[in-house]
């Protein structure tokens, strides 16, 4: 999909904060265009650390990731006093806002970043026909699963005030395997009577079979609007009002990691 995006000249803008390791890349990079002598070995003492670290994480998951340690945040103290541009002064405040998500675990602050990566671009998207691809939870309508108005909401509002609507899709699969975040990682089984997957068991058993089945929501929205359907589990019936469709794939397959090369 993304190939094909950039063959149509299609306009593409991401949202998130920066990846637990993407400080040894960042560093690489500015270490290359400061002018700043100090900010370049501090650059250069991030990108070593963090790979160091992320060696070490690899080999045993109780170890740090060098962006939460008090070493990575004394470095971005440090390059705050320094004579930096602008652009290096945004990125470092951005590691340090990346760090502080990680280290508190707040989903909200998350996205309440992504949002505000969203709204600056908004000139790009307003108007527009836009396809909006993230993970199920950040894409409801309504409260999401995590107890945050999330990404998806914020469209639907906006489309909303044009009196115009948004249309959110869910897609899950019923077995199968998803892929580890990190190489070498074992994948995991995809299982639908676990913690997350289970309260959705009345969609799931709507779309048994081989075949892949694409459920509207719509109409169970509306019996539970008039009062004709009551739905007991929170996490159903924030599914059946945050999105339009839930798309169930019989069985999916794990993504794999390129060579590198």
């Amino acid at each position: 999909m993304l190939k094909q995006f950039t063959n149509t000249n299609t306009t593409i803008n991401g949202t998130d904060q920066i990846l637990l390791v993407g400080d040894a890349l960042i560093c690489n990079e500015l270490q290359k265009t400061t002018k700043n002598s100090r900010a370049k070995e501090i650059y250069e003492l991030i990108k070593n650390n963090s790979k160091t670290y992320f060696a070490n994480f690899l080999k045993d998951q109780s170890k740090p990731f060098y962006l939460l340690t008090p070493e990575f945040e004394k470095h971005l103290d440090e390059l705050s006093t320094l004579k930096l541009s602008e652009h290096e002064v945004k990125i470092i405040q951005a590691m340090r806002l990346s760090a502080k998500i990680y280290k508190s675990q707040s989903h909200h602050l998350r996205v309440q970043l992504m949002k505000n990566q969203l709204m600056r671009v908004y000139t790009q998207w307003k108007d527009k026909k836009n396809l909006y691809k993230y993970g199920a939870n950040h894409v409801a309508k309504d409260e999401g699963l995590m107890d945050t108005y999330d990404i998806g909401n914020l469209v639907s509002s906006i489309e909303d005030s044009k009196f115009s609507s948004s249309y959110h899709i869910i897609i899950l699969g019923a077995s199968g395997t998803q892929a580890s975040p990190f190489k070498g990682f074992p994948n995991e089984k995809v299982d639908v009577n676990s913690e997350v997957l289970k309260p959705l068991a009345p969609l799931f058993k709507a779309a048994e079979g081989n075949a892949w089945h694409c459920i509207d929501l719509k109409p169970l929205r509306t019996a539970i609007d008039d009062g004709k359907l009551v739905v007991k589990n929170d996490k159903l019936l924030r599914i059946i009002k945050g999105y339009d469709t839930f798309v169930v794939i019989p069985e999916v397959t794990a993504s794999t990691f390129t060579d590198g090369k």
